[in-house]
């Protein structure tokens, strides 16, 4: 007995369990020698056993022993190490031949380890994102865990299993009931785990796609079991089906999409191409072209430079599955030249010969000739509007000359004549007050001819330089319009082209105007400086400010539009900064020696004839 694990005992039956006799497996099992426990000589029994199950143990043998039946019972004890062990205990009464106990004797061994292996099995049972389940070969459910009942619908497996077993398994969740005993009759034939995709229903009627996975385990007392795992594939089934339906439809766009479509290797092998890309490198089908792409190489088959074509890949490559467009020459299978436009990306390596390449071709060889027209115009249309600038603003002086000459020079003879007219002729009280009324109308024609004339085309823009007019300008708005400047300037800032001096004067008075209209500001700060050989000048404002990068989404209003192109064609730039609530600052930037205007004259600029 000795030899034997765990300890047998015979024992008194009182609330201390008093040992009698225990064997020699009691120091292995409690920590303590058989004489500690004999007679509760160093502890009880009772004692060792966790005082949460100590209630339990007494009223399970108590019962038992009313019954005069064998007790089987676990529970935990804390050893003489302060250690937790779960135990197993049989044992049973002995009674004398008149039926009065004697005693108790039985056996308990130590099952710690069986107990954590069968908490953790339980714990991946109750937390398997699969369902688990066992039945008998009838169809009676004896356990399942929580993902089982819950793919089915129900709110417990208790609940499960209570529903089913009032039938079966195969009544109550196969669709097709008669499915069942031929999946078991196969599991059982082959003595092997099977698998079976299969529709159930659930609680609430609905159908699922079912993946099983299930064998036939040793028999026990009630016959023959089967244990196994059960999948909800209804998602995986409906994206398989979508997978196909998809995968049909791009074969239909693949080969009836407007523009080409085209598959390689890295290394320039063709795989697969569309009837619009054979078309348009003038070939009459894919096979056409994947046959000479072969033998030739995409590179040296299609590509009017073929040394670029291994740096484009690399691109792909590297941007590690992101789309790279870039526009390239093309040879068509006659020879003929057009200018695609490539969009590729590479997709992940799933074959020996390494990534592949897929992408989409256009032929925009008509768009890039468009494209290049369109420029030319635009370019065309910078000048003439320059051009329209500065003749508006020679035909603003010629009026101004003009009104200062005839109407200016015609209203001062008339102040000259009624002077005389008053001096020389005995007047009365009465014409005299006419005349004063003639004089003071006179007065104000003069005053109005002369801000016309100012307004037209002001002469100091020609007389005291574009420091001057900028000056004059920011008066006459303060004047006006109640905001205050400030104003720095670097000295003799010379401009020595009428031309780029007229059209900074008009973007200036354009800024200022825009103000005005827009802003709500206060202040504003002009500066105006030499910097790197150009003329830098720098409007900034204290008012309501913007939205940059919305306003960028928005057309561009004429009045700026015309200002940057008009800085364009002499060479210089326009730059805007600005934050809602914080003001704008507007900066424009134009070559001193007027370079940039020259390069981008025509023959007939008006800068280049006497008016």
């Amino acid at each position: 007995m000795s030899n034997l694990p765990g300890m047998a005992y015979r024992c008194r039956n009182d609330r201390l369990w008093t040992v009698e006799f225990a064997s020699q497996g009691a120091m292995e099992l409690t920590g303590y020698q058989p004489e500690d426990l004999v007679g509760n000589r160093k502890i009880s029994y009772a004692s060792l056993i966790h005082r949460d199950d100590r209630e339990r143990v007494w009223n399970e043998i108590q019962s038992c022993i009313r019954n005069k039946r064998p007790y089987q019972l676990t529970y935990r004890i804390i050893t003489a190490q302060l250690r937790e062990k779960w135990v197993w205990e049989q044992g049973r009464g002995v009674f004398t031949p008149q039926g009065e106990l004697l005693a108790l004797e039985g056996f308990i061994i130590d099952i710690t380890e069986r107990r954590r292996c069968e908490e953790r099995y339980r714990s991946v049972f109750e937390s398997a994102p699969f369902g688990i389940f066992h039945s008998t070969l009838k169809g009676k459910l004896i356990d399942v865990n929580t993902a089982f009942a819950r793919i089915m619908g129900y709110s417990s497996p208790k609940e499960l299993i209570s529903t089913v077993n009032k039938s079966s398994v195969a009544e109550c969740l196969y669709v097709d009931p008669e499915l069942r005993p031929k999946f078991i009759a196969e599991v059982l034939s082959s003595g092997k785990w099977r698998q079976f995709e299969n529709q159930y229903r659930r609680k609430d009627g609905k159908i699922v796609d079912g993946f099983l996975r299930f064998r036939a385990i040793p028999k026990t007392g009630n016959g023959a079991e089967l244990e196994g795992f059960f999948e909800d594939i209804t998602e995986r089934k409906r994206a398989e089906e979508a997978l196909r339906e998809s995968e049909e439809r791009y074969r239909s766009m693949f080969e009836n999409a407007p523009f080409g479509i085209c598959r390689t290797t890295v290394r320039g092998k063709m795989i697969d191409a569309n009837a619009t890309f054979a078309r348009l490198l003038g070939y009459s089908s894919p096979e056409e072209v994947l046959a000479r792409v072969n033998k030739l190489g995409t590179a040296e088959a299609i590509y009017v430079n073929p040394e670029e074509r291994p740096g484009f890949i690399a691109k792909v490559v590297a941007r590690k599955g992101g789309w790279h467009q870039f526009e390239h020459l093309f040879r068509r299978k006659d020879g003929s030249i057009v200018t695609g436009s490539v969009r590729f990306r590479a997709l992940p390596k799933h074959s020996i010969s390494g990534a592949e390449i897929e992408g989409f071709f256009e032929d925009v060889t008509e768009k890039k000739k468009a494209e290049q027209e369109l420029h030319l115009y635009q370019e065309k249309l910078r000048v003439l509007s320059a051009q329209l600038a500065f003749v508006e603003e020679k035909e603003r002086q010629r009026l101004a000359n003009n009104i200062h000459d005839y109407i200016g020079q015609s209203l001062a003879c008339a102040m000259l004549k009624l002077g005389a007219l008053e001096k020389e002729v005995a007047l009365t009280s009465e014409v005299k007050d006419i005349l004063q009324e003639v004089r003071a109308q006179v007065e104000q024609g003069i005053q109005y001819a002369r801000t016309i004339t100012f307004e037209l085309s002001p002469s100091i823009l020609y007389k005291l330089g574009f420091e001057a007019v900028v000056e004059w300008l920011a008066d006459r708005m303060q004047e006006l319009h109640g905001i205050s400047y400030q104003i720095k300037s670097d000295r003799n800032l010379k401009i020595p082209d009428n031309e780029t001096r007229v059209i900074l004067f008009r973007a200036v008075r354009e800024l200022l105007m825009n103000i005005v209209k827009h802003s709500k500001a206060q202040n504003v700060f002009i500066a105006m400086r030499k910097k790197n050989g150009s003329l830098e000048i720098s409007i900034k404002d204290d008012g309501t400010g913007f939205d940059i990068a919305r306003s960028s989404q928005k057309t561009e209003g004429y009045g700026l539009l015309s200002v940057r192109e008009q800085m364009a064609y002499i060479g210089g730039s326009m730059s805007i900064e600005s934050t809602g609530g914080k003001g704008t600052s507007v900066k424009i930037v134009s070559p001193l020696e007027g370079a940039g205007s020259k390069k981008k004259k025509t023959a007939h600029s008006p800068a280049s004839t006497n008016s």
